[in-house]
């Protein structure tokens, strides 16, 4: 019990946080949503961007890539 004029220190709610059980769904959100992951899948979009631009930039790539095997 405090003293006269003192304020009393609340002991109750210190360290008695919730614990928030950990569901697949929360995991996987945790995961995706960290920088390194991130940064691979921005790279992976890049080059797929980069894929598709070639392939219009060369529509017979395929007929081309034939005679180049042509040739040893």
């Amino acid at each position: 019990m405090p003293m006269k004029g003192e304020l009393s220190i609340p002991t109750v709610g210190v360290g008695n946080r919730r614990k928030v059980k950990e569901t697949p769904w929360s995991r996987m959100v945790s995961e995706i949503t960290k920088p390194d992951f991130l940064a691979v899948v921005y790279f992976c979009i890049i080059g797929l961007l980069i894929a598709a631009c070639f392939i219009q930039l060369v529509p017979n790539f395929g007929e081309l890539s034939e005679v180049l095997q042509q040739y040893p």
